[in-house]
């Protein structure tokens, strides 16, 4: 056999086996005023359905504001784990204060916010995506809410952009090729700045939007219980306590009152 056949189909062995996903993080960022009461949301994403040969974590960005954890949260294990961080990014620390120490391709980050109850199936859901989206060989990020902001919020030319709220997924290497990711202003928190910040990155990185099977329901405002199953829920106990966003917006990015 030719040699340059054999080192291609060498190449495409190892570049398949570098892409396989060993290692799912969900990841996510609370505030001073909240993280004593976002324990159970926490349990509901230790709950998550397994997935076989893959390791799954929970890890929990807090910034320096925060001084005291509560008790329950000194007991880190395999499964959780917090990270204390130096720098405060604001609500983009929700994937942010994760990607300073994973940066690797079979890492699969899914994150979203601090108080929304989630089904038991949303990671496996997002794992599954990507392993069947890996034969493109283009990047893409997952998401269960889609949206696309234009004039409204002063967006020129209008974008499309993937909102936390229902989580987003994205594979660890891929917003590190944009140095500027890191590079957080100061912005209004209250005009859904993390999201469209993150998207951003995420268009800047050539990173194709896609949503899951499991949607949101713009028509019905709901997310389908038939393919989410348990469906997604907010925890008003914590969403009232000094949200971080505060704007609603429908699917073509106009704002509701």
């Amino acid at each position: 056999m030719d040699m340059r056949v054999i080192f291609v189909f060498v190449m495409m062995f190892l570049k398949g086996a570098a892409d396989e996903i060993d290692r799912v993080i969900f990841s996510l960022t609370t505030q001073s005023k909240r993280i004593q009461h976002i324990e159970h949301v926490l349990k509901q994403m230790l709950q998550q359905i397994q997935i076989d040969g893959v390791t799954y974590v929970v890890q929990l960005n807090v910034p320096p504001s925060v001084e005291e954890l509560p008790s329950w949260m000194m007991n880190e294990t395999d499964e959780f784990r917090v990270n204390r961080m130096e720098r405060d990014f604001g609500p983009s620390s929700k994937i942010l204060g994760t990607l300073l120490h994973e940066r690797e391709r079979s890492t699969l980050i899914v994150y979203g916010d601090d108080d929304i109850v989630l089904p038991n199936q949303i990671v496996s859901m997002h794992y599954e995506a990507h392993q069947l989206y890996d034969g493109t060989q283009r990047d893409v990020a997952f998401g269960t809410r889609k949206i696309r902001i234009g004039k409204d919020f002063g967006v020129h030319p209008a974008m499309d952009i993937l909102e936390a709220t229902g989580t987003i997924s994205i594979r660890a290497d891929v917003l590190h090729r944009v140095p500027s990711v890191f590079n957080v202003i100061d912005v209004d928190a209250c005009r859904l700045s993390d999201d469209f910040w993150i998207s951003y990155h995420f268009r800047l990185a050539h990173v194709e939007l896609r949503t899951l099977p499991c949607t949101y329901d713009f028509h019905r405002n709901r997310w389908p219980v038939v393919l989410c199953g348990t469906p997604f829920h907010v925890d008003r106990t914590i969403s009232d306590i000094e949200a971080l966003s505060s704007v609603v917006v429908d699917s073509s990015g106009n704002v509701i009152p």
